[in-house]
C-alpha cells in the first residue's frame, strides 16, 4: 500500500470512529476495501516467516486482540496435528479468513455508529400515544345535564378547517381514513385542545381530542351531524393537574369541552362526573 492510500485510510479511519464520525455510506464502502488492501499486504507468504514478516496491525478501539505466541513455545513444525477429521488450513488461508473477518465487522460497528442515532430518532418519534375513546353515554350525559356551568367558550378561526399540522405533531383521532385538517384550539387545564377532519368510511367525521404527554381522550362523529351528536370530550378531576383546576371544581365533578352544531367555537363545562 503506497503512501497516499495509507493516508486515505487513516483519514477514513477518523471518519468512522474518531470522536466526530459522521461517515457516509460510500465512505464506509471505501474504508472496507482500504482495510482489505492493508491486511492483504501485511500477510505472510510462508507459515515458516510468519511470526517475522507479519505487520502489526492496531485493531478499531474495542476491538480486543489474543497475545501472540512467542516462537519458543510454539509446537514443532513436525508436530503431527490432532486427529479431527479434517486437515488444518494452510497459513495463507487462515490469513484470508481473518482479514475477510476483520473487513467484515468493521462494517458492522460502522454502520451502527451511523445509524445507530437515527434509529433511537425514530424510536423517540413513534412512542405509543395512548388514545381513550370518550363513549356515547359519557358525551351525552354531560351536553343534557341542566345544571352544567359554562366557563368559557373557545373561539375558532373561521377558517380552521384549512390547516393540516405535520402526523408527527396532531394527536391521533380515532377515526378510520385519512385526515384532511388538524387544529390546534390552545391548551386548557394542562391539555392540548385539537380539531379535526377525517375521511370517514361513508361520509366525513370530525374529531375533538383532548392531549397531555402520551395520552389522548378523543371523539369522532358525522360531521353532519355534529350537532346532535354530542361531540364531546371531557376530563375527571384526577386528571387535571392540581395548579390547572378550576378554584370551584370538586372531585365529584368533570371538565368537558363541547364542539356545538355551530361554528362559534368550543364551550366548556364544569359539571358533576358521570356515576
Amino acid at each position: 500500500m503506497d503512501a497516499a492510500a495509507r493516508a486515505e485510510l487513516d483519514r477514513l479511519r477518523r471518519r468512522v470512529y474518531g470522536p466526530d464520525a459522521g461517515a457516509t455510506s460510500a465512505e464506509i464502502a471505501r474504508l472496507t476495501e482500504l482495510e482489505a488492501v492493508a491486511h492483504a499486504a501485511a500477510r505472510p507468504t510462508t507459515g515458516a516467516d510468519a511470526d517475522t514478516s507479519a505487520a502489526r496491525i492496531t485493531p478499531p478501539r474495542g476491538v480486543a486482540t489474543a497475545p501472540a505466541r512467542s516462537r519458543t513455545s510454539a509446537a514443532p513444525l513436525s508436530q503431527t496435528p490432532p486427529a479431527t477429521g479434517r486437515s488444518a488450513a494452510a497459513p495463507s488461508e487462515r490469513g484470508g479468513r481473518t482479514a475477510r473477518a476483520v473487513a467484515v465487522g468493521i462494517v458492522v460497528i460502522a454502520a451502527a455508529a451511523v445509524v445507530g442515532p437515527y434509529l433511537v430518532r425514530l424510536l423517540e418519534q413513534r412512542a405509543p400515544e395512548r388514545t381513550v375513546v370518550i363513549e356515547a353515554a359519557e358525551a351525552y350525559t354531560l351536553v343534557r345535564d341542566p345544571d352544567a356551568i359554562v366557563l368559557e367558550r373557545i373561539p375558532l378561526e373561521t377558517d380552521y378547517d384549512q390547516h393540516l399540522v405535520p402526523q408527527s405533531e396532531r394527536p391521533h383521532f380515532p377515526s378510520s381514513g385519512e385526515v384532511n385538517w388538524a387544529f390546534s384550539a390552545g391548551t386548557l387545564y394542562g391539555w392540548e385542545v385539537w380539531l379535526g377532519g377525517v375521511d370517514g368510511v361513508a361520509q366525513p367525521v370530525d374529531c375533538i381530542a383532548l392531549r397531555r404527554d402520551d395520552t389522548t381522550r378523543a371523539r369522532c362523529v358525522n360531521a353532519v351531524l355534529r350537532g346532535q351528536s354530542a361531540l364531546a370530550a371531557t376530563l375527571p378531576y384526577d386528571l387535571i393537574p392540581a395548579g390547572d383546576r378550576p378554584a370551584q371544581m370538586t372531585p365529584r365533578q368533570r371538565i368537558g369541552l363541547w364542539w356545538t352544531g355551530g361554528d362559534t367555537g368550543v364551550m366548556v363545562l364544569l359539571a358533576d362526573a358521570r356515576e
